[in-house]
This record gives structure tokens, sequence and C-alpha cells, in this order.
């Protein structure tokens, strides 16, 4: 029986080393500073510009950007990106100027993954976390879009990963220019990575996810 389950401790063991050893560095970093201060500019206030009833919004791909962190405690901790996401804010059919009446949805490929360090990138895609050939997508899609404050809203939806779908509530800066959201979702409640582990995998279950959106030129500029 033990010589029977070695191999599978020892391919275990591999992994958890893996894991350790991808986390092991200092922070890092796929989106610069520079990203987060140059591509945000400060737009008139709310949906002034001439949008379209029923227009949907996209983002500018060049200057936008949707990020996460993973960490192990305070000193460990890898960034990372997904290139490959549709952001769509539909307006209103009534009242372009309305965020209150417009849908938005957002589709993330995962495979399109990027971090510093190819073995993480790898490791992420496998089954041990997001499992990208058997659940290709995350989507959030929201219910209702809430006035708080100047340009805030609170967005109340639900979003998906791999094979579950939780409610989320996400407060987000909209303005004729851009889309800023900061959140942090629990890892483990989506079934990416393991809940808990030895000194080889305990990544912190709090996962900040940047979703940082400047809007393509509209049709009707």
């Amino acid at each position: 029986m033990i010589s029977f389950l070695f191999p599978f401790f020892h391919m275990r063991f591999l992994s958890l080393a893996l894991t350790a050893l991808l986390l092991s560095a200092c922070h890092t970093t796929v989106i610069s500073d520079e990203q987060r201060d140059s591509n945000l500019d400060d737009g008139e206030a709310g949906m002034e510009v001439s949008y379209e009833p029923g227009e949907t919004i996209k983002a500018d791909k060049e200057e936008s950007f949707i990020a996460f962190t993973g960490a192990k405690g305070s000193i460990i901790s890898h960034e990372g990106a997904f290139d490959d996401y549709d952001f769509s804010l539909t307006l209103s059919e009534i009242d372009p100027g309305d965020l209150e009446d417009a849908d938005l949805t957002v589709t993330v490929q995962i495979e399109s993954i990027r971090t510093d360090t190819d073995l993480l990138t790898t490791h992420l895609l496998s089954s041990d976390f997001f499992d990208a050939e058997k659940f290709p997508q995350a989507v959030f899609i929201a219910d209702t879009i809430t006035e708080i404050g100047p340009d805030m809203y609170r967005i109340d939806g639900g979003l998906a990963i791999k094979d579950v779908a939780l409610p989320i509530s996400v407060e987000a800066e909209i303005t004729d220019q851009s889309f800023v959201a900061e959140f942090v979702i629990d890892r483990t409640d989506y079934g990416v990575g393991e809940p808990t582990g030895g000194v080889f995998t305990d990544i912190d279950h709090d996962i900040p996810v940047e979703v940082h959106i400047v809007f393509a030129p509209s049709e009707g500029e």
C-alpha cells in the first residue's frame, strides 16, 4: 500500500513545492504605476458626451486593464492580468445618461492570464487553480446599478468563475471616459486553489482585483 501511494504523494509534494517556489519572490507586478496613473484622464462628470441611446460602450484595450494580486502574507505577492476580455456597458434606450438603466457585462478569457513568470502562469491555468481548459471564461453580469454619489455607483450582480456563480457587490467610479473599480474576492469561494494548506500552499484567500477601463471612442464622436 505504501509503495502504491508513493507516486501520488511524490507528485503532490512537487506541486506544493512548485507553488512555494513561484511565490518565493518579493512583490512583482505586470501593471506599472505609470499605466495606473496615466491611462485615466479626468473626464467631465457623468455621462455627458454624445452617447447614443442604446449604445454599447467598449474598452480601449491599449489603455485598460483587469488585474489581480495573489499574496502569501504581507511579504510575498505576485500580480496577474487578463489580456483578453469583453467589457460591455449598454446604455439606456430612453436616457443614455441614466446609468441606473444601463446593462453591464464583463467576460474574461482565462487563458489570456499573464504574470511575471511563465511557470506561475502555467500553474494558475492548471486544474490546481483556474482549470482554464475546462472553464475557459469568468463572467460578471450586473443585476442593478445604483448611484451612490457623484460619479460613484454600487453594482450588484453575479460573478461566475469555474463552475461557481455567486452574488457580488462592487463600487465603481464611472465617468464619461472611464470605469474604475477595486474590490476583493475570496478565491476559495470559487474553488481556485486549495482552501487551506501547509507551509507550501498557505496563499491568502482574499484576492484584490482592479478593473480600470478607458472607454473606446464613441460611435457618435
